[in-house]
């Protein structure tokens, strides 16, 4: 184990991780720090499409690789949401990640986990009391002139459930139940929502373009154009729901060829999209500085500058050879300080970062 606390540092401040995820403790995987520096614009954009209620807006890149800090951009809206005392008022943050999920009802069987986490079965079940069919079905009476007595008996039986147990239950009863869909179990549990709690759900799904990537085929992409269908009458049907999505180009491009028309509904992807760019050397550096900061020891001399133990020279080089991707930026500062510390380093110069055998554990090639 390394003693970060050699260079006035609570801990390394940069680690490499597959997604974000809100739920960890640890602010260097749950989003909560983030440098606005060349994103000011895509921020802006995506809070702007969220106030104004969009059914479903996009977090995209025009670039195919990972790391472009799409996920970022999304968990900085998250927190903005959980903490902004005018937005909580009026919006209920939901975090989802697909990557392991291939098909619709795997997809709500884990919204419906996230919200359940989130209190929203609880609110519902607060509400109502008493959670029998002919109850549910009265309960809804005012909002759904036609309801399916399916769906109403799924209901019953999903929230009369556990919450523990509650997304296990949503997975099974839909299996059991072959007329149901789903998303129309979903909508039902958002209208019964919207009677409780006047909030908008706004439902993150993270690495969305790993489960369009898994839709291949003809038959796969068909059926991703009717879920999609499907989720666009549950958005219409709610009026308390919306969604935000990841996607790059190849993605893009497949949704759009299976859900494009229906998807226009709401507007074109490009018209809802905040597209993150290639962010600049001196956008990174301020990316590290601020996570420096984050983890800097309270008893550090005060001349000690932003980015120490990163030299000027050692930092702005490795933020050129980073191509613009935050990933890459992060995981080559994580190598250069263990290197640096494993060598008793007490500074990460740019002559140590350039030596040949440096180079290559760093993963600068």
């Amino acid at each position: 184990m390394v003693d970060w606390t050699g260079y006035y540092l609570k801990d390394i401040p940069f680690v490499e991780f597959a997604s974000i995820k809100p739920d960890s403790k640890d602010d260097r995987i749950n989003g909560k720090i983030f440098s606005l520096s060349g994103m000011e614009n895509e921020y802006q954009k995506l809070l702007d499409l969220i106030k104004r209620e969009k059914g479903i807006c996009y977090v995209r890149s025009d670039l195919e690789v990972l790391g472009t800090g799409k996920s970022a951009l999304m968990a900085a809206i998250y927190w903005r949401c959980k903490t902004d005392e005018a937005l909580k008022r009026s919006i209920l943050p939901a975090w989802v990640n697909v990557q392991d999920f291939r098909s619709i009802t795997q997809l709500m069987g884990k919204v419906l986990d996230t919200l359940v986490f989130e209190q929203v079965t609880d609110l519902i079940k607060a509400n109502m009391k008493d959670l029998s069919p002919d109850a549910i079905d009265n309960f809804l009476s005012t909002e759904k002139p036609q309801r399916s007595p399916s769906v109403i008996f799924a209901l019953s039986k999903i929230l009369s459930m556990p919450k523990e147990e509650l997304p296990w239950k949503y997975v099974n009863i839909r299996r059991s139940i072959s007329t149901v869909s789903a998303v129309e179990i979903f909508e039902y549990i958002m209208v019964l929502f919207r009677k409780a709690d006047q909030r908008r759900v706004l439902i993150f799904i993270d690495q969305f373009e790993e489960y369009v990537k898994y839709q291949r085929g003809a038959a796969r992409l068909e059926q991703l154009g009717n879920d999609v269908n499907d989720i666009i009458r549950a958005i219409a049907e709610c009026q308390n729901l919306s969604f935000i999505l990841t996607l790059h180009p190849t993605t893009q491009r497949e949704f759009e060829k299976s859900a494009g028309p229906l998807i226009d509904s709401f507007g074109t992807i490009m018209e809802n999209s905040a597209t993150v760019s290639q962010l600049k050397p001196e956008h990174l550096i301020e990316m590290a500085k601020l996570y420096i900061k984050h983890f800097r020891l309270p008893n550090a001399p005060k001349d000690l500058g932003p980015i120490y133990p990163f030299e000027d020279g050692a930092l702005e080089f490795i933020a050129s050879k980073s191509g613009g991707i935050p990933r890459n930026f992060i995981r080559f500062l994580h190598n250069a300080m263990i290197e640096a510390a494993l060598a008793n380093q007490d500074r990460i110069t740019l002559k140590f970062v350039k030596q040949p055998i440096n180079l290559s554990r760093i993963g600068i090639d």
